[in-house]
């Protein structure tokens, strides 16, 4: 309500535009246009573009977009129709998605579009601010891949390096580069926990968080350095079976223990070529170690959300299991809320979730992996039952037992300096 009374109280304000007419005379005026530079102008203007993709997409099936003033018809070079010898701009490709830009503009009654800014036509690989969109292999393997332009991957390389050689992120320059890098990295969850290190810098202690920052820095650093692997959008059903993965953890408070006790479990369900699951199971208990740096990233009374996670993250570098995720289809069961969420979203507003996810978003995109995860009630989650130390049902279905440790767990996640 506050805002509210606040926001009434304000007088209405102008931009008053001052400026020096052909006899010498200094006039002033309210301008009836947008002005550039302003916020409000660019969320005004978009209400400009933005049914024109709407119709574009509702009723002609062009698969339009735009960004501000700039449009997009993301289409192969077998959709644009007839090329007709001789003509430009739109009466080239009649048939095309970009030549029926051109009219809807024009039914809009907005001014005509530049033949002469338009992009070239139906290119195998359409780069549009910022990204590639990749039709190259759609007929012959059924799939569009989405990548980062060369170019925007090298410019947030640069943002990232002279982060660390300054030492130094103020508020501002946080702002800034969380926002640089959070378009940059837009096709995919990888670096989203680390950027929430950034993010963070503009309201916290620069001294407080140096060595959790640094990590963060280091890992966007290593991210864009290589070309990263491209979103994929698949057309064609895979001949191959999906592996099946749950996970569970359990924490209780035990005297003598001052972080409590938990463990954590998993069961895959892998297909073998001749057709027929292999499965495996693993259990572990989280050391005192662990549990107490978990305890030092933020107050929490149980720890049951970061195992759950943990437990998530844990076949996935089981180096028992690493055959199986190179571009393998999985489903993931879990039956925890908040890990599920952070899992999906690749950040979450608690550091420990948030880096957690970072390694597992990491090493899914290093494989190829295509993960979706389901929520499943405890009680259907057979992954609880190794999380609470209980293996018969498992044993009696021919499981195999790997063995998973958490060695060196706490320096890949970095949550230690």
């Amino acid at each position: 309500m506050s805002r509210t009374r606040t926001a009434t109280r304000r007088p209405q304000g102008n931009t008053v535009l001052f400026f020096v007419d052909a006899y010498g005379v200094v006039k002033a005026g309210v301008p009836r246009s947008l002005n550039f530079g302003l916020k409000a102008a660019l969320e005004q203007y978009c209400r400009k573009p933005a049914p024109v993709v709407a119709f574009l997409r509702r009723f002609l099936w062009v698969p339009a977009h735009h960004y501000v003033d700039d449009f997009q018809t993301a289409e192969p070079s077998f959709c644009r129709g007839e090329e007709v010898v001789g003509e430009a701009g739109p009466k080239r490709f009649p048939a095309s998605g970009q030549a029926m830009l051109w009219p809807t503009y024009d039914l809009f009654g907005f001014r005509s579009l530049k033949v002469e800014k338009s992009s070239e036509w139906s290119v195998p690989s359409a780069p549009f601010v910022g990204t590639v969109t990749d039709f190259s292999v759609l007929r012959s393997d059924g799939l569009i891949y989405f990548s980062i332009k060369p170019e925007t991957r090298v410019k947030a390389l640069a943002l990232v390096d002279e982060a660390l050689r300054s030492n130094e992120l103020t508020p501002a320059v946080a702002g800034s580069l969380y926002g640089k890098l959070r378009w940059v990295f837009c096709l995919g969850r990888v670096a989203l926990g680390a950027l929430r290190d950034v993010k963070s810098c503009q309201y916290a202690d620069r001294e407080r968080e140096e060595w959790a920052l640094e990590f963060s820095l280091s890992i966007l650093q290593d991210f864009p350095r290589a070309p990263p692997q491209p979103a994929v959008v698949r057309f064609w059903k895979r001949g191959m079976r999906p592996t099946l993965v749950w996970s569970g953890a359990m924490w209780e408070p035990r005297p003598g223990l001052p972080h409590g006790f938990g463990r954590i479990g998993f069961v895959v369900k892998a297909p073998p070529l001749d057709g027929h699951y292999d499965i495996f199971y693993s259990k572990a208990e989280a050391p005192q170690e662990f549990l107490a740096v978990l305890a030092g990233l933020r107050d929490q009374k149980t720890f049951i959300h970061p195992l759950e996670m943990l437990g998530i993250l844990a076949p996935y570098i089981c180096p028992e299991l690493a055959h199986l995720w190179q571009g393998a289809d999985v489903i993931h069961f879990g039956d925890n809320n908040a890990a599920n969420s952070a899992k999906i979203k690749g950040v979450s507003g608690a550091r420990d979730l948030s880096r957690l996810a970072l390694i597992l978003h990491s090493g899914l995109v290093s494989l190829a992996t295509q993960i979706w995860i389901e929520r499943v009630c405890s009680v259907g989650n057979i992954a609880d039952e190794p999380s609470r130390d209980d293996i018969d049902t498992l044993v009696s279905m021919g499981a195999v037992e790997l063995g998973f440790v958490f060695l060196d767990l706490l320096a890949r996640a970095g949550f230690v300096p």
